[in-house]
């Protein structure tokens, strides 16, 4: 399996991810449920959320995704990108966001998408990093 396989695997297999950035050299981190097409990454937020504003004030975005359990048999994804603020359309909806977003005709969702810059892929089958930057 290439690199560009692997990372889609870790990507297909994982639900929850944490998304950071930073403002004015602080770090800001959040528990997010994680979407991707492709390598783009996705989640939903509601406008008026403090991550939606840091993110305004900072693109440049981190994401953090683990698969398998801790220390054995795990892959990590760092996930470096810009983030985009961009409309609801109701892709990537379930049910289940009800409990954090209300209904899918919430006015106030609006998604962040991650545009990957590098990604890099820690594995316990390769003693050193992956790293894709061509996407």
């Amino acid at each position: 399996m290439d690199l560009k396989d692997k990372i889609l695997d870790v990507l297909d297999d994982h639900a929850v991810c944490i998304l950071s950035t930073a403002v004015e050299n602080k770090p800001f981190s959040y528990f997010m449920i994680l979407f991707h097409e492709g390598y783009d990454l996705y989640f939903l937020s509601v406008k008026n959320a403090d991550k939606i504003d840091k993110i305004n004030m900072n693109k440049d975005v981190f994401v953090l995704i683990g698969k398998g359990r801790m220390p054995y048999g795990s892959e990590t994804l760092e996930y470096s990108g810009e983030a985009e603020i961009v409309p609801f359309n109701g892709e990537f909806w379930d049910s289940q966001l009800n409990q954090w977003l209300g209904s899918m005709d919430n006015e106030n969702i609006v998604m962040i998408k991650v545009k990957p810059k590098k990604i890099i892929l820690y594995s316990t089958d390769n003693n050193k990093p992956e790293v894709l930057t061509d996407f």
